[in-house]
Order: structure tokens, then sequence, then C-alpha cells
């Protein structure tokens, strides 16, 4: 338990690394509008922090433990790969754990499917991946989780890459703040200003 710990607030700071380089249009980052999850592998300590979630997760399962117990592990695993860009890999582990049959419900489980799928890039793959999402937005009642708010900023970023309803995001996101000023907290309201911001740019140069 300590050891996943660990390793969650490594992601969780791999996470605003990530935020902070997207936002400073570094070299190798996608911007504001890119694939939700689709993180160079080369960002440090990503595939690191990856390997050392399986290798947790091996440690837990050969503990005997039974499925919801194994869940919060798996999670760490998932969460890892979306960080490292490696949906591909994220997915197949979401079907040989049988994570995405027997926890469709779970709202983290959810995001993670949903995510990835959009990480993939491609408009059927980014179509499936916004009816996930869809799931989680229009589903939940406050007070809302933080992946409440991850969703929304994966969600947009979709309409932003497919090109479809742009001109709702920026009214979305003002929609979101009057019900949440905070929206969620810093990351993920620097997240959907700036979402709004390229929607807004992307209006007027049309």
């Amino acid at each position: 338990d300590a050891a996943a710990a660990v390793i969650g607030a490594v992601l969780t700071d791999l996470e605003r690394q990530i935020e902070a380089a997207r936002e400073r249009g570094g070299e190798g980052f996608p911007g504001a509008g890119a694939v939700p999850g689709a993180v160079p592998g080369a960002v440090p300590g990503a595939g690191a922090a990856a390997a050392l979630a399986k290798l947790l997760a091996d440690w837990a399962e050969g503990r005997g433990l039974e499925a919801e117990q194994m869940l919060p592990y798996r999670l760490v695993v998932l969460r890892s790969l979306r960080i490292a860009g490696r949906p591909d890999e994220a997915l197949a582990y979401l079907r040989d754990t049988g994570v995405d049959t027997a926890f469709a419900d779970r709202v983290e489980v959810v995001f993670e499917q949903g995510s990835a799928l959009a990480a993939k890039g491609d408009e059927a793959s980014l179509r499936a991946g916004a009816v996930l999402l869809n799931r989680i937005v229009g589903g939940l009642e406050p007070p809302y989780p933080a992946v409440y708010w991850e969703a929304w900023v994966a969600r947009l970023r979709i309409n932003l890459l497919l090109g479809e309803r742009v001109g709702e995001v920026a009214r979305r996101v003002r929609q979101l703040e009057q019900r949440s000023p905070g929206l969620g907290g810093e990351g993920t309201r620097r997240a959907l200003k700036s979402l709004a911001e390229e929607a807004q740019q992307r209006a007027g140069a049309q």
C-alpha cells in the first residue's frame, strides 16, 4: 500500500510537469488541443513509473488478492501507461486483466478506458472515447470527484481534435465555472481555461 502511494505521488507530479510543458509549448509536448494522454514516452520517469506499477501489481496478484482488492493496483498501472503515452498497451491491459468487464461501471475505469481510446488519435477511437467520457461528465452529481474534471478536459480536447462544436467549448467552460468556480483544482482549471482560449482563437480565425 505504501509503494502504491509513492508511485501515485510520482505520477501526479509527472502529470503536473506534462501540463506545465504543454502550457509553455515545449518541444515534443502536445498543445491544449492535443489528444488526451498522448504524452511522449521520453517524459522523464514515465516509463519507469509504468514498469514499477506493473511490478507492484504482479506482487499484489501473487498474494492472492481478490479482483476488488486488485483494482487500485490495476488503476495505477493504467494511469502510468496513459501518462507514458502507451494507449494500446493500456487498452490491452484492461482486456487481459478483465478490468474492462468486471468494473465496467466504475468511474475510474471508464475514465482510463475513454482516455486511452482517445489517445490513439484516429477518428473512430476518438468517438469511442467520447462516448465513455460522456458517461462521466453527464452522469455524476456534486460533490464532483477529481476524475469528473479530468473527464471534462479530455472530452473538450476531443471536440477540438474532431473540429466539432468548437464554438461551444468556451461556453461550456464558462458554464462549468459558474457551477464550480475552482473548476476542480488548479491543474484542471488551467487546462480547461487553455482549451477555452484555443477554441476562441479558432473561432476568431474562421
